[in-house]
């Protein structure tokens, strides 16, 4: 009976879940869509360039290092300016258009240049999403941050599907040109009907100085518990990104 009565509170709570929280997951969906996409399209590109696998991997990894740049800065911008509004829409836009950028390139520089810039979108999403389920669902915040999680599960899983289809009949250019209209269509949506009530929300409410945000930061840096987390998702994601950059790719050429 109790276990009946969970799920009877968990059903009565997604019912009771809001358009802002659905909207938020819809946008967390598409910022994990367009690098689900790349992986698939990853060996077309390979093979048109006629890249090596060292190359090919330096593409995933001027992104990581880029994306670790960008990391602690979206943070400090989000906590500081406050408009997280404006933010979210923003990073929606920013996410599908350096992909975008890679359709128009025809040499390895631009390649890299443009994959340099592919996961700021992504990274300044995150502060300004999870923040805003914090303070939007104070009480229920563990279940807006697990309604948030299911965006990347649908983006990574439907991806792969779609562009496979859209493969049979578009080159893998026109499909980066193709995923960037979602993300410029949810943004819009995000900032022109939802916003609103966070931006004045925010400009009501002082940020963090910037004094204040380093003293943070070196406060996590000298706990043992984050660091060893900070650890372990590093070796999940190194994993991760080996079997996703290099799987496609020896697939395509030993299989066909």
């Amino acid at each position: 009976m109790a276990r009946v009565e969970q799920l009877r509170e968990k059903w009565r709570q997604l019912r009771e879940t809001d358009s802002l929280l659905w909207l938020i997951t819809l946008g967390h969906t598409f910022t994990h869509w367009c690098p689900a996409t790349f992986y698939l399209l990853l060996p077309f590109l390979v093979r048109e360039l006629d890249l090596t696998y060292s190359q090919a991997g330096f593409l995933i990894t001027i992104r990581a290092v880029a994306n670790l740049a960008v990391n602690i800065p979206s943070g400090i911008i989000v906590d500081m300016i406050g408009r997280r509004g404006l933010l979210m829409a923003l990073a929606l836009a920013w996410t599908g258009i350096p992909y975008f950028m890679v359709g128009l390139s025809y040499s390895y520089f631009w390649v890299v240049l443009f994959m340099a810039f592919v996961g700021v979108g992504n990274y300044l999403w995150h502060p300004a999403a999870m923040s805003t389920l914090s303070e939007k669902y104070p009480a229920r915040r563990g279940f807006a941050i697990a309604i948030h999680a299911i965006g990347p599960n649908i983006g990574e899983s439907i991806a792969p599907l779609l562009v496979g289809v859209l493969l049979l009949f578009l080159s893998w250019r026109t499909v980066l040109f193709v995923n960037l209209v979602p993300g410029i269509v949810i943004a819009f949506v995000l900032w022109k009907f939802l916003f609103g009530r966070l931006e004045a929300r925010a400009a009501s409410s002082r940020g963090l100085s910037f004094k204040d945000y380093l003293t943070g930061i070196k406060k996590a840096a000298q706990n043992p518990s984050i660091l060893l987390l900070v650890f372990v998702a590093g070796m999940r994601s190194m994993t991760q990104q080996g079997l996703h950059t290099f799987l496609p790719i020896y697939l395509t050429n030993h299989l066909g």
